[in-house]
């Protein structure tokens, strides 16, 4: 069995998944009739994965909006959850400021600390702060967020848990679940070292959904990280003639990321594609919430093999000199 490369991170999620969470966000979100979950950066890989289980598993619909998006969108009739580690970038701010605006008596904000910045500006304002937090923990200090998303995400999990009142994945199945996934990355990460130079491709990942947590850690990962910028889709809606300007670029490789559901289409996709590009077939076999959490697991351990392979570790990569700040810019 490989060495299991996040160790601290896991133990953090197996504190998650035992955290106590009381009845007031619970029956907030029963109440509810739709879930507004806004985030930005990595943080939205959590809130897809909190949609998705909240929808499948609890029978909450919800959909998930950046903070520009929530600010421009009429979302009177969702009850809103903010996702953010620190809670004190502008955006998830500004997010605080259109739930003041609008109104809105409750919110419930997911967060790796509590007395977070946009919690203090919320409850300011006559907002009840429903706030769950990570257990005490060593703060994240990778440019690449990893802890975060993985300890947010279990958090989240055990929410969902709490409102449907069954344990959904066991401390001890997510273990076996990340020792899969960590053996999927390694095997990935050599096709893509040895056979294909990342540097000279553009890449297309395609799996379930436009936005499935996966793709969209995905995508962040990467380009946090300086690897690459991503282009994600549907396995299924790439055929609608999503494929013929690669035929015009041609230096395009494909990840594709298969489960059970849909295992035939990804065939088809590979005996259609594969004779004129490169296409990684990765294994995620699982479907349902193992799947959710092999396919993070996955993405997070090929990026950071990748990006020690590339020299970055995980840590901010260099940026152009010509590059201004971004801190402080675009006030929504």
């Amino acid at each position: 069995m490989l060495k299991r490369i996040f160790s601290y991170e896991l133990g953090l999620i197996e504190n998650c998944l035992k955290i106590r969470i009381s009845n007031p966000p619970i029956k907030l979100l029963l109440n509810c009739r739709a879930i507004a979950w806004v985030a930005s950066g990595l943080s939205l890989c959590t809130a897809e994965f909190g949609r998705k289980i909240m929808q499948d598993y609890c029978n909450i619909p919800g959909n998930v909006y950046t903070p520009l998006d929530f600010a421009t969108s009429n979302v009177k009739e969702f009850f809103p959850v903010l996702i953010s580690y620190r809670g004190k970038n502008l955006d998830i701010k500004s997010a605080a400021r259109k739930i003041n605006q609008t109104k809105v008596k409750d919110l419930l904000l997911i967060s790796g600390f509590k007395n977070s910045p946009v919690e203090r500006y919320s409850i300011s304002n006559n907002v009840k702060v429903q706030c769950l937090s990570l257990p005490i923990h060593k703060e994240e200090n990778r440019f690449v967020s990893v802890l975060s998303v993985f300890a947010l995400c279990a958090l989240t999990q055990r929410l969902a848990e709490r409102i449907k009142g069954k344990i959904f994945l066991s401390f001890e199945e997510l273990e076996l679940i990340y020792d899969s996934a960590n053996e999927e990355s390694e095997k990935i990460f050599y096709v893509m070292t040895k056979t294909l130079d990342i540097k000279n491709y553009k890449l297309i990942a395609l799996g379930n959904g436009l936005n499935s947590p996966a793709l969209n850690g995905l995508k962040s990962a990467f380009a946090e990280s300086g690897l690459a910028t991503i282009i994600t889709g549907d396995i299924k809606d790439y055929s609608h003639g999503k494929y013929l300007s690669a035929f015009r670029e041609k230096k395009v490789a494909y990840l594709l990321f298969e489960n059970k559901f849909n295992h035939n289409m990804a065939n088809i996709l590979y005996s259609r594609l594969s004779p004129s590009f490169p296409i990684i077939r990765v294994n995620i076999n699982e479907t349902e919430i193992s799947g959710l959490w092999k396919e993070i697991f996955f993405i997070f351990l090929l990026t950071l093999r990748l990006s020690n392979f590339y020299g970055f570790n995980l840590k901010h990569p260099p940026k152009p000199k010509n590059m201004k700040r971004w801190s402080n810019w675009g006030v929504i």
